[in-house]
């Protein structure tokens, strides 16, 4: 389920996978959904901040393997990052409401791309 929501959304989410998908969508109003491919920006290694649900573009990082990082988050929900790369992905943060905290993250072969889901606004930045 790529979004489960009461009143409107606005955000990103990935579609990752190489097989035919479809949309089932359930709304009692007006809805729009672009699906496109993820550009490189390499940028995205040295982290992000955004608000609400994100999803990055494609990026190589920096380096491999346990890599310090920061995140804030200042929503009153859930709050989950996760990192997906070619050789493998790892939970980042799963928090519910305000946190600042510290986190290891696995950073294996890429590309890789960034996904949070977030109510409020949010940093992750190496440290």
């Amino acid at each position: 389920m790529l979004v489960n929501t009461i009143g409107a959304y606005r955000g990103m989410r990935p579609l990752i996978g190489d097989q035919k998908m479809y949309l089932e969508v359930n709304a009692d109003g007006d809805w729009t959904a672009i699906v496109m491919p993820l550009p490189a920006n390499d940028a995205y290694a040295q982290g992000m901040d955004g608000t609400g649900d994100f999803v990055s573009d494609l990026f190589m990082p920096a380096q491999s393997g346990p890599v310090p990082f920061t995140y804030k988050y200042d929503g009153k929900r859930n709050f989950i990052v996760e990192i997906h790369c070619a050789g493998g992905d790892d939970v980042v943060a799963n928090e519910i409401g305000a946190t600042e905290c510290q986190a290891v993250v696995r950073v294996t072969d890429g590309p890789c791309l960034w996904e949070v889901r977030a109510s409020g606004a949010w940093s992750v930045k190496p440290k």
